[in-house]
């Protein structure tokens, strides 16, 4: 067979395979007949499921604040490329992926490893308390993890069905969360769910009528368990291994910080369910589902470092209350100190004029009225 001719085949051939695979996905995914609660609660029951696969997040929020705060800058504001391998809670692997380089975290039953190629260096950090309050992390913007966490506390009346969509091949059932709550920023939460699985494949989250604000699909995906070696971490020969003993954000708070967030913040109740995911009294989360909001005093270098970045942001607004900034569905406050009361940082997806009142029913430092 000459040349050309094997070339002719090979061509044919990749056109048949992509011709397949655009079939495939334009392919409309069957009716379901499961209702909203039914489907959340499959959604729900999943987080022990296995599964693996590529997906991609982007988000839209350009959050104007750096330092501390950075990881927050980069997976909110940007395009955010995970591959993953979940064998279980405590048994997953993630790549993060970028241009400049590669990230990956492994989980056991001792920690967290988390390898840096650029700079050959696995660091190590121990496993703690289940919620504990913290930043976001790359494994969060994962379809499963997000879909879960909005849905975690959604009421009856607040879901409704919506259309099908065929996700990275899978045919998924769609899911429509619009709050119920005053004062939420977010009008509406989109999912697609595997319905074999329960494991949700798509969601968007919305603060308006135009596009989605932060959405996270896979474009790859199986439900079958991963092969252990795919979870397991191997210390490359010469890597630099090290201890995270470093306090995030959090840690610094419930270390440093002076002040109690009280039961109730502009009439809206500390969430009681929610009293494992914070570890500490110093750290209030208020609210319910996905219109919730957290009230932390701050140390003072921490309250002025953010301070000095927010007085940067053209849109901030700076009042006697303190400093407030909105960006797509995430309302920030930095409640200024003063003679009797630490600097605190209020922020959630609820409108800035609920922040304002809440920061009038902050207790001094002795822990009494404002």
């Amino acid at each position: 067979m000459g040349r050309s001719r094997r070339w002719t085949i090979v061509v044919a051939a990749v056109a048949t395979l992509i011709g397949l695979s655009l079939l495939v996905a334009a392919r409309p995914a069957p009716a379901s007949g499961l209702s909203a609660a039914d489907l959340r609660g499959r959604v729900l029951a999943s987080a022990g499921m296995p599964y693996s696969g590529y997906a991609e997040a982007v988000g839209s929020l350009s959050l104007p604040v750096t330092t501390s705060f950075s990881s927050l800058t980069d997976l909110l504001g940007g395009r955010t490329q995970l591959r993953v391998w979940f064998a279980g809670p405590a048994q997953w692997r993630v790549d993060q992926l970028s241009l400049v380089g590669e990230s990956d975290t492994y989980r056991d039953h001792d920690g967290t490893i988390t390898w840096d190629y650029e700079r050959s260096r696995a660091t190590f950090a121990e496993v703690g308390a289940d919620g504990q309050v913290r930043l976001p992390v790359a494994t969060d913007l994962l379809p499963p993890e997000l879909g879960r966490r909005l849905l975690s506390q959604a009421q009856p009346d607040e879901l409704a069905r919506i259309g099908q969509q065929r996700i990275a091949g899978h045919a998924a059932a769609g899911l429509r969360l619009v709050p119920r709550q005053t004062g939420s920023t977010i009008t509406r939460v989109e999912l697609w769910v595997d319905e074999a699985s329960g494991i949700p494949l798509k969601v968007q989250v919305y603060a308006g009528a135009g596009s989605a604000d932060v959405s996270t699909s896979f474009l790859d995906f199986s439900a079958s368990p991963p092969a252990e070696r795919d979870t397991a971490f191997s210390t490359p020969v010469g890597a630099n291994l090290q201890v995270e003993r470093g306090l995030d954000v959090p840690g610094l708070v419930r270390r440093f910080a002076h002040g109690t967030p009280p039961p109730a913040l502009a009439g809206v109740a500390r969430n009681d369910q929610l009293g494992a995911l914070a570890g500490t009294d110093r750290i209030g989360v208020y609210g319910r589902g996905i219109t919730e909001f957290i009230a932390a005093p701050l140390p003072d270098r921490l309250a002025g470092s953010l301070l000095s970045q927010l007085e940067k942001v053209p849109s901030a607004v700076k009042d006697a209350v303190g400093i407030h900034v909105a960006v797509g569905p995430v309302s920030l406050l930095l409640a200024t100190a003063s003679p009797t009361r630490s600097a605190w940082l209020l922020t959630g997806s609820v409108t800035s004029s609920l922040l304002n009142t809440a920061a009038a029913d902050l207790p001094s430092n002795d822990g009494g009225n404002p």
